[in-house]
């Protein structure tokens, strides 16, 4: 029974040294409206097999680029090392969480606690300038009962398709007279949707605009954040709140008194997308203009040298959805992910970026090294149709590795000559 023990003891152990390692961090967990930060979420394991990392949606931070890496080691035993990078853009002051994190390799699953950020108020900061999206949204707002504070939830639209851009804005109607005799700012808690992809929007982190209803005046909180619905059904959105407190009595250490309010729930209907003419090799990619190019570095490749080999997608979209393109290889050379950047953009509202996808390929023979052609399925939002991206084959010459030339001279020639050297005929000529 003990050996038995102990067997089951060193099986144990082995299999918990098997799970995969996830650790998160970031480089700067106190920075200002404003600044930027990058958040690593680097996963390690003892096994072959990929491994998919995910963390929880972002708030009060905006998402300015990411990537993601992995890196294979064959030494003593497979390591597979997965880093996530992302580089995120303080949008609003107040302590926000990063993560929780998970990692998920076959059966295994980890998890990584949530990291802390307090994002300061940056007063130096110019407060941003409205988008026309934004702004066309809080033209339909309602207007706030007469002398009292309102908040109210505005969606862009209320059916959409999979994958496509959703406004939702947290909008705060404050009377001056009021707001003017809060000790601190309002709390805006936007909802928190499920089954969508959420990036924070930019918004100013005082007041955003200033209106005049029934003579009187208003100033105006937002909070606004784009999402795009991963699945088809009714998607639920919360009701958000506003917070605020009033003191008491005119005395500056007066007890307060604390208010919250809360806007109308609302809901959004998410069609999936058509079936008539979906190709056979679509996979999964929506957005609206989407392009796609290839670059080569270097012109001219080497025998077991690397070849970095860069397909980039660009347009408008939810760049993290994006799958990576179908490549078939040649059996002649060894090709690898070697990474994948994300670059989120924004203009006018409209969420999208870059996507590269760089690959590492290593030639094993001289001649001409065959790049594959790539097509790549997507549904186009704006045309309301799948379209295909194609890139042609290309060629590469592959050239011989230049040997290392010998880092000393050669000696010199040997001396030919007919008669012995003196030196020997001297030593030989004395007698025993």
């Amino acid at each position: 029974m003990r050996l038995l023990a102990s067997g089951l003891t060193l099986v144990l152990a082995f299999v918990q040294a098997e799970r995969p390692q996830l650790d998160a961090s970031v480089d700067e967990d106190r920075v200002s409206v404003g600044e930027e930060l990058t958040y690593t979420l680097r996963a390690v394991s003892h096994s072959p097999v990929p491994i998919q990392v995910t963390v929880a949606p972002f708030l009060g931070l905006e998402v300015v680029a990411r990537s993601e890496r992995t890196e294979v080691g064959f030494g003593s035993g497979p390591v597979r090392t997965t880093v996530l990078e992302i580089r995120l853009r303080a949008v609003r002051p107040g302590h926000w969480q990063i993560g929780p994190a998970r990692a998920v390799q076959g059966s295994d699953t980890v998890d990584a606690e949530a990291v802390v950020v307090d994002v300061a108020a940056n007063r130096a900061a110019i407060a941003s300038a409205l988008s026309p999206r934004l702004r066309g949204l809080l033209e339909q707002a309602a207007p706030p009962p007469a002398g009292q504070p309102a908040v109210d939830l505005l969606v862009s639209t209320d059916t959409v398709r999979v994958g496509e851009q959703v406004d939702v804005v947290t909008a705060a109607w404050f009377p001056r007279d009021l707001r003017l005799q809060l000790r601190r700012p309002p709390t805006l808690q936007p909802p928190v949707i499920d089954a969508v992809w959420s990036f924070p929007q930019t918004t100013p982190s005082g007041i955003a605009a200033t209106r005049n209803i029934r003579g009187r005046w208003y100033d105006l909180f937002v909070s606004h954040q784009v999402v795009f619905p991963l699945v088809a059904g009714t998607v639920i959105i919360p009701r958000a709140t506003l917070k605020y407190s009033t003191p008491i009595a005119l005395q500056f250490f007066s007890q307060e008194e604390r208010f919250a309010l809360s806007s109308p729930s609302d809901t959004l209907v998410v069609q999936q997308l058509p079936t008539a003419g979906q190709p056979a090799h679509f996979s999964g990619a929506i957005g609206n203009g989407l392009t796609l190019d290839r670059h080569l570095s270097p012109a001219t490749a080497s025998v077991g040298e690397g070849l970095a080999v860069e397909l980039r997608l660009s347009g408008e979209g939810n760049t993290a959805l994006w799958p990576n393109p179908a490549v078939t290889w040649p059996a002649d050379v060894r090709a690898y992910l070697e990474r994948v950047d994300e670059q989120v953009t924004a203009p006018n509202g409209r969420v999208g970026g870059t996507k590269t996808f760089r690959y590492l390929v290593v030639p094993d023979s001289v001649g001409a090294l065959l790049v594959p052609g790539v097509t790549y399925s997507y549904f186009d939002l704006g045309m309301e149709q799948y379209r295909e991206l194609s890139l042609a084959p290309a060629s590469v010459p592959v050239e011989p590795r230049g040997d290392v030339a010998a880092a000393t001279a050669l000696p010199p020639a040997l001396v030919h000559q007919d008669q012995p050297a003196w030196s020997w005929s001297v030593a030989h000529s004395v007698p025993d």
